[in-house]
Parts: structure tokens; C-alpha cells; sequence
């Protein structure tokens, strides 16, 4: 919990190792982190050091920067972790997979640069010169590996129905991808989802059996999961949503984490992030109900935080064509009582977060909107301070009293404006420490 080490946002007593393992999970709430330690340099003789476990690091990149204030400059990449000397990795598993009596070959994989150690071992047995070419051998492979152990074969006392074994056959990829969703704790759950993604009870079964047996018990997702974060990434997003909407809240944070991921999977061009987004849009008040309700009624708070922490990366995730959505979903957020406070703050923070990126789109074509992005960033940064981020909303809350100035420097309409904010960042400043900044 960075609450623990962050505590009121002063410089930190002593010096600091933080390695954060699967940052891609949580992007904004590791880049408030970040900017944190940002935020004093220069002033301390102190130094945290984050040191992050990413194995999506392009995605992951990209996804921090939109989520934070910070730059490219202030990352620095220290290596690839667990692919060392590739050529080395490359020759080793060549021999542990024919030892295995598989056919393997290290030639190709040892000589070009892949981004994973999953490409590497891939490129070893199935061959391929790129990620994405080495990932689509490895999805074919796959599908041709559910076929032959998902589909079951029928006896002479009981012969398979030709009809069942087609629609298992065709289907074993489906199947595959909606139970890698997550939320799903036994088979009677997996019957369940694969019924709602349109199979017959029977089939189900047979699948959901054959998946159990096939990947191991518990059910557990693989964390993660690139093959599965592809093949999540075609399933229809009104039966995506449907089935998050579906799963036991206890798993709720799991399936969240699981479709942020699998958003930031896909290509840049892809339509189906914008797609599970209009899916999503007409149920975002039944959404914000539960969170409320979730937040006064449960007794597992850690619980709470889980979900509404992972909903939030979801919200961040999404490309919002504009706040018109997210503004009815920030309302429906609004209740009373300190008990609920901090898990729903977390999350309207991280609309506020949307609402600034939205903002700044329409200011950079368009000056006019400059009075919107001032108030979108004012906002956020009130936000963030209710959080207990305080160090977090310096940045927004500096860069609306300069968007504010210049405004009022235009026009004199703007000067209460321009004061508003100042009040707004005066009291931050104090509360870091930067006393003399804030008269």
C-alpha cells in the first residue's frame, strides 16, 4: 500500500527500493507513485528509487505517460527481465524440448531480437521473425491443441452426436477465451459464462470439464496472459460486458484487471476497445450503484479498494469519445459518509484523469477550449488531494493557474477564475512542504 510510505506526502526520512511487480495492472496508480518521488527532487538528500516488473513494457509505457505527468525521460529501461543472453535462452530450450522429443530449432530465435521470453521459446519450436508472427503461430498451435484435447470422443455405448462435436470443434477457441476472462471459480461458473456466450448446456459441460483438466484447478488466470489477452480481444464486448457484470463480486477486481489488459493488447487500430466502450456505456450507473452499495455494506474493505482500484485502471484504459458518459458516471458516484470516501475517490479520480485527456485533445485543436482544460485539471487536482495524493495534485493544480494567467492576461473576465485556482494551489503546496511556494 504506497499510502504506507507516501504518508502525507513529505519527502521520505530515508532512502527508498520499491520494485513493483506487474505495474501494467495499475498504471495510474504506479505513475501517482512516481510522480510522488518526482516531486521533490532536488529538495531531498533522500532518494527513491521504483523499480518496475513490466512484461508489456511499449503498452505499458504508453499507458503510464497518458495516466501521469510524466515524460519518456524520466523512465529509464534497465533491461528485459528473464531474457538475459537470448541467443543462450534460445539454445537451452532447443535442447530441453528435443530432449522432450519435440522438434526444435534455436537458429532463427537466437538471431533476432523479440521483445519476450514467450517469443523466444515460441520462435524455438514453431519458428517466426517477429513477436506478432511468433504470437500467431503459437495461437494456431494452440487452437489445433484445444481441439484435440477439448473435443471428447464418443465410445461405441455412447457415441458422440455429430452435432455436439462440431459445435465443441468450431467453438474450443470461444470457449477458451471467454473462460480466460476470469471471475470464474468452478465449473458450474464455467457452464454459466459459456452458456451466456451462446452454448448448448451440453457442450458447455464438455468444455468447462475439459478447461478444468486441461489448465489445472482453481480456475486461477494466468497473470499474465498474452495468448489469452489476444483471444479476449475478439470476443463480442456486449457478452464481454455481460459477463463481468455477471461474476461473483469476490472476482470482480480479477475480470476488471483481466479487460484492462487485453485493451492494452491490441493494436492502436483496432475498433475493439471503442466498441467494448459503447457496450459498456448503458450500463455505467448500475456500475456506480453497485460501487456505492459495495462501499456501505461490505465488511472486507480491502475488498472494495481491489475493485474500485481495478474499475478505475478500466476507466483509464478505455478510449472515451467525450465526457458526456463519464460525467453521468462520476454523478451516479456521488454519496456521503467517510466509510465510502476512499474507494470512490480512487475511482473519480480516475474520471477526472479521462476528463483532463479529453480536455487537452479539444484545447490542442482548438484554443477556445483552454477554460475547459483549466477546469478539468483544477478538478482533478482537488481530487487527488482528497485522496491523500497531495504530492499528485501539484502538477494539475500548477498547470491550471498557468493556463488561468494566461487567460486573464487576455481577458480580465478570466482574473476570478484565475484566483480560484491559486486558492486552489496555495493549500497543496503547503501541504507538501513548499510553504514558502505557497504565499
Amino acid at each position: 500500500d504506497p499510502a504506507v510510505w507516501m504518508g502525507d506526502g513529505q519527502p521520505p526520512e530515508t532512502n527508498l527500493l520499491v520494485v513493483v511487480d506487474y505495474p501494467e495492472q495499475r498504471p495510474g496508480e504506479v505513475g501517482r507513485w512516481m510522480g510522488w518521488a518526482h516531486s521533490f527532487t532536488g529538495d531531498s538528500d533522500k532518494r527513491v528509487r521504483l523499480v518496475l516488473l513490466s512484461r508489456h513494457r511499449r503498452s505499458f509505457g504508453q499507458a503510464l505517460f497518458e495516466a501521469t505527468e510524466l515524460e519518456a525521460s524520466d523512465v529509464e529501461s534497465v533491461g528485459r527481465k528473464g531474457l538475459g543472453d537470448q541467443a543462450a535462452l534460445a539454445i537451452r530450450s532447443a535442447d530441453r524440448f528435443t530432449s522432450l522429443g519435440l522438434r526444435a530449432d534455436a537458429s532463427a530465435a537466437a538471431e533476432t531480437g523479440f521483445e519476450t521470453t514467450l517469443s523466444v521459446l515460441g520462435a524455438v519450436l514453431f519458428g517466426g521473425a517477429t513477436d506478432d508472427e511468433v504470437t500467431e503461430r503459437i495461437r494456431r498451435r494452440e487452437a489445433e491443441f484445444w481441439a484435440s484435447h477439448l473435443v471428447p470422443r464418443g465410445s461405441a455405448r455412447h457415441p458422440l452426436k455429430d452435432e455436439l462435436a462440431k459445435e465443441i470443434r468450431q467453438g474450443a477457441r470461444l470457449a477458451v477465451a471467454a473462460m480466460s476472462l476470469g471471475g470464474i471459480s468452478s465449473v458450474g461458473d464455467a457452464c454459466d459464462r459459456l452458456t451466456l456466450f451462446g452454448f448448448s448446456f451440453e457442450a458447455a459441460e464438455h468444455l468447462a470439464t475439459g478447461f478444468a483438466g486441461l489448465y489445472g484447478d482453481g480456475w486461477a488466470p494466468l497473470q499474465p496472459d498474452p495468448i489469452a489477452d489476444l483471444l479476449i480481444a475478439e470476443l463480442p464486448p456486449d457478452l464481454v460486458v455481460a459477463a463481468c457484470l455477471d461474476a461473483r463480486p469476490e472476482s470482480r477486481s480479477e475480470v476488471w484487471t483481466i479487460l484492462t489488459r487485453a485493451i492494452r493488447s491490441v493494436p492502436s487500430n483496432s475498433g475493439w476497445p471503442s466498441a467494448l466502450n459503447n457496450a459498456l456505456a448503458g450500463h455505467l450507473e448500475a456500475m456506480a450503484a453497485e460501487v456505492v452499495t459495495a462501499a456501505q455494506t461490505s465488511t472486507d474493505r480491502m475488498l472494495t479498494l481491489r475493485s474500485v482500484t481495478a474499475l478505475a485502471d478500466l476507466v483509464l484504459a478505455l478510449p472515451w469519445p467525450d465526457a458526456a458518459a463519464l460525467q453521468a458516471f462520476e454523478h451516479a458516484l456521488e454519496a456521503d459518509g467517510d466509510a465510502i470516501r476512499a474507494p470512490i475517490q480512487h475511482l473519480a479520480a480516475a474520471i477526472d484523469q479521462v476528463e483532463v485527456r479529453l480536455a487537452r485533445a479539444q484545447a490542442v485543436e482548438n484554443r477556445a477550449y483552454e477554460p475547459d482544460l483549466a477546469l478539468a485539471l483544477n478538478n482533478l487536482a482537488a481530487r487527488l488531494s482528497e485522496t491523500g495524493d497531495r504530492a499528485g495534485a501539484v502538477a494539475p493544480a500548477q498547470e491550471a493557474v498557468t493556463l488561468r494567467r494566461a487567460q486573464a492576461v487576455e481577458n480580465r473576465a478570466y482574473e476570478p477564475n484565475l484566483a480560484a485556482a491559486l486558492n486552489t494551489l496555495a493549500p497543496m503546496l503547503s501541504e507538501t512542504g513548499d510553504r514558502a511556494g505557497a504565499v
